[in-house]
């Protein structure tokens, strides 16, 4: 094979993402690594004896929540969060399900779970300001990528191929995803077809018994290694020889 023609089938199988298992929002996040020495320093000019004052609140982490949002919503310090909780000290983030102890400043009102319809015209600052938040959003805007846009004809060759290695039942459809992906500039890049798969590798028995499982990205991810391996070599070099054909 010429190179020119290799290098349109080398995008075939130049990723495969270990999936299968993430769990979006599973795993909040959050990296006391970062902290900034002036929140370090943020003690919130408390007087004497207002410490001992104080209730001791235990705070439950949700989804998303970052260690940021539980300082404003009790008025306390990072610095005091690590001193109240030794296992900060030893893992620098916090995740949905962790109980925290606090030392509140401020009582806040219990959560709760409000949905809202954006309109037309709709403002962050106005739709926080009607629902009684502390304070407006922060919005962020950050350099994006493109979208990953399977090529339909390598598709239903990759499909096809992998039917023959695996079987029918152990190939599924996964419906498209806003989520980002840096392999979609292969395709958009370079003007060779591309295509990406996911490989699922959370053990049989756990996927069904579903629930709540860490996210791809945590320390708490533990695929099921054999299987994982072996079912990635196998549809790889499927793909491969596929392309090759």
């Amino acid at each position: 094979m010429n190179p020119r023609a290799l290098l349109r089938y080398s995008a075939v199988c130049a990723a495969v993402w270990v999936a299968g298992c993430a769990t979006p929002g599973a795993w909040a996040q959050s990296r006391l690594g970062s902290m900034r020495a002036d929140g370090d320093a943020a003690e919130f000019g408390a007087g004497k004896g207002e410490d001992t004052e104080r209730p001791w609140i235990k705070h439950k982490v949700v989804p998303r929540e970052r260690i940021e949002d539980i300082e404003a919503r009790y008025g306390v310090s990072k610095k005091e969060l690590v001193r109240w909780n030794k296992r900060l000290q030893k893992k620098q983030w916090i995740y949905a399900g962790q109980v925290l102890r606090i030392k509140a400043r401020r009582t806040p009102p219990p959560r709760e779970k409000i949905s809202y319809t954006v309109k037309s015209r709709d403002r962050w600052a106005e739709i926080a300001k009607a629902h009684n938040a502390p304070k407006p959003p922060t919005i962020t805007t950050t350099a994006g990528l493109p979208s990953c846009e399977n090529d339909p004809e390598w598709t239903r060759t990759i499909r096809a191929a992998f039917v023959a290695e695996l079987g029918a039942d152990q190939v599924k459809k996964h419906e498209p995803s806003l989520g980002g992906e840096d392999f979609g500039i292969f395709g958009s890049e370079l003007g060779i077809p591309a295509i990406m798969w996911k490989l699922g590798a959370v053990k049989a028995s756990d996927w069904k018994r579903g629930g709540d499982r860490p996210g791809l990205h945590s320390d708490g991810w533990a695929p099921d290694p054999d299987p994982t391996l072996r079912t990635g070599i196998r549809t790889v070099v499927a793909a491969v020889r596929a392309g090759l054909r």
